[in-house]
Formats: C-alpha cells, sequence, structure tokens
C-alpha cells in the first residue's frame, strides 16, 4: 500500500509513504500536518512523518479493517475505530494502547435472530434502507437480482462495475466463500470471508428478507 500527498493546485505529487502490503480503508493528518496517519483492511494502523516519509510504526490496532481514524487536537493522540465495534486510544510518544471503549457484548440471542448478528459486521459498510446513501459501501436494498455496481450515485471500483455478477443467494454465497480477493479482484470491498456454510446460509436468509424492495423495508 501507499499513501500519496498531492498539491491541488499543481496537481502533482508531493510526497509519498510506503508502508505493509495491505490496502488501506481510513486515513487521517495530525492537526499540525507533522503526521500521517493509515488504517488497512487486516486491522493494521500505520504512522509516518510528513516531512520526510519516514516510517514511524506498525501496530495491530482491531481484529478485521481499520475503518476509521482521528487525531486528538494536541495531536499526541489517535483514536481508531474498526470492524471488530472497539474504539481505541493511542498515545505519543511510543503510540501504545492507553485506553478506548470495546463494544458492548449482549446477551446469547436467539436462533431466530442469528443472520442479523451475523450482519453487525456488514452493517459497519452497509445500509438496508433504500435511502442508505451514509456509510463508505452502497446500500443493500434491491440486493437481490441487481447487477453488481448499478446503485446509483455510488463510486464503484472499476473492477466491481465490469465484473457483471448478479446478486443472488449464489453469489452472495461465493462472495463470502472465497473472499472479495478471489471473486473481484481489484474491488475496494474490504478482504473478509465466512468459510462456515450454515452461517453464510443464515445471513443470505437474513438479507433476502431485509433487503427486499418492499415498504415494509
Amino acid at each position: 500500500m501507499t499513501v500519496r500527498l498531492w498539491d491541488p493546485k499543481a496537481k502533482s505529487e508531493i510526497a509519498r509513504y510506503e508502508g505493509q502490503d495491505e490496502p488501506l480503508v481510513s486515513l487521517a493528518l495530525s492537526p499540525d500536518g507533522d503526521l500521517v496517519a493509515a488504517g488497512g483492511t487486516r486491522g493494521t494502523m500505520m504512522l509516518w512523518k510528513t516531512a520526510d516519509g519516514s516510517f514511524i510504526r506498525a501496530r495491530y490496532a482491531h481484529k478485521g479493517p481499520v475503518f476509521a481514524l482521528a487525531f486528538a487536537p494536541d495531536g499526541q493522540g489517535l483514536l481508531s475505530g474498526g470492524l471488530d465495534g472497539a474504539i481505541r486510544v493511542w498515545r505519543a510518544p511510543d503510540w501504545h494502547e492507553r485506553g478506548g471503549a470495546e463494544p458492548a457484548v449482549s446477551a446469547a440471542e436467539p436462533p431466530s435472530d442469528r443472520g442479523a448478528r451475523l450482519f453487525r459486521k456488514c452493517g459497519a459498510c452497509h445500509e438496508l434502507t433504500a435511502a442508505g446513501n451514509g456509510k463508505a459501501g452502497p446500500t443493500l436494498h434491491g440486493l437481490f437480482g441487481r447487477k453488481a455496481g448499478e446503485v446509483p450515485g455510488y463510486a464503484y471500483s472499476p473492477a466491481l462495475r465490469s465484473s457483471g455478477i448478479v446478486w443472488d443467494a449464489t453469489t452472495i454465497d461465493r462472495l463470502f466463500a472465497l473472499g472479495p480477493e478471489e471473486v473481484v479482484p481489484g474491488s475496494k470491498m474490504p478482504l473478509q470471508r465466512m468459510p462456515d456454510a450454515e452461517e453464510r446460509a443464515e445471513l443470505i436468509r437474513f438479507l433476502e428478507h431485509n433487503t427486499a424492495p418492499t415498504e415494509s423495508h
């Protein structure tokens, strides 16, 4: 992965920061402009000095993609949020974890809610309503029978737009069984898999019911 700093007026690259071999999903610049942080799809948080591009350190921050990063106003703290639902606080100069909040753990859910529980990770990026457009991924409303890359207004990757995939139980099952990097190479979908066939079936049943374009959804 690479982070690049651009001069918008000159439309030219100013600096380049090289990190781990991991697609990025979040980025933050410290208030004084001295530090840049990036979060990867495999849970890694990376930091550099902006002036010379020198690498400070990489930390394993979350179980799954690091979807959010934000520096504290004094630049001495960095908050990260991930697919695991946790918020962590990292402090200079060593950028070790200094606090945060773990996701709430609920009581055991009845079997009928298993699909909803499995959808929680998907819900970090996707909404289920027709008007849903406030998250990183496109809304899943009307998903079944829809060709990949056709939600109006969403900036799909060329790989997904040209994939020719039509979403149904079979293609969704394959997506989670093999992972986006195998099914749609080059897309910006987070790299995650669901190896348990029974769990995939539960999630697909949940999606089929909750993404149907009816008045109740």
